[in-house]
Order: C-alpha cells, then structure tokens, then sequence
C-alpha cells in the first residue's frame, strides 16, 4: 500500500517505514510537550487573571510556609524548656527513689522484727522503683 502511494512522488520524497515511524515517533514527542502542563502554564501566562490567581496561590503558600516556621521555631524553643525542666528534675526523682527505698528497707526490717525475725520482702510495683 505505501508503495502505491509512493509511485507518483520523486524519488526523494519517498519513505520507506523506518524513516515514516521515526517522524512518527518525531511527531507524538513533539506533541506530547505541546500539550504538557508546563507548556499550559506558559500559554495561561497572558491571561491576567490566571496571573492573579497563580499570585494569590503562591501569597497563600509563603503565608502558609512563614506560619509553619514560626511554630517550628516556637516548638524548638518549648523543646530546649522541656529538656531544662528534665534536667533539672532527675536528681530530685534520684533523691526521691533513694528515699522510698530507704523507707522500704526499714519497713522490712520493722516487719521482720515484729514477726520474730522471718525474712520479709515486699513485692510489687515499689520494687520497679
């Protein structure tokens, strides 16, 4: 069939389906970035409102980016006061589980006294202490 068509073209004009499937292939690329998003966005650029609209999207983004910042740095510095008050609390929490176990030892030993010297050990969550 294609060299039926051929018959009458010159010699130079005639292709055989190499050449034909690669200026298919040639056409479809470039028909493909034609009607791609970014070719769409450059073609919208001349039309004023959707100029506006990019304008007021990209207003929203940076509002949006500036806000999340300031709350980061707002949780960064709640971070460093939170780690301060931890710091700060665990030699009271060290006193006091030395002390709950000091209290521990001496209710054992006043227990095992009251029971005519048997060993006693109490058991439970004091002993996660």
């Amino acid at each position: 069939m294609a060299g039926d068509v051929d018959q009458g073209l010159p010699a130079c004009l005639q292709l055989d389906a190499v050449e034909i499937n690669a200026r298919l292939n040639c056409v479809r690329e470039v028909r493909s970035i034609l009607e791609s998003e970014h070719t769409r966005h450059l073609l919208l650029l001349g039309e004023p409102r959707y100029v506006e609209r990019q304008e007021q999207a990209l207003t929203q983004l940076l509002n949006s980016a500036d806000k999340m910042a300031s709350l980061a740095e707002g949780l960064q510095a709640r971070q460093a006061e939170l780690r301060l008050d931890l710091a700060s609390s665990r030699p009271k929490y060290k006193a006091a589980a030395a002390r709950v176990k000091s209290i521990k030892a001496d209710f054992e030993a006043a227990l095992s006294k009251h029971l005519d010297g048997r060993g006693v050990n109490l058991m439970g969550a004091i002993n996660a202490i």
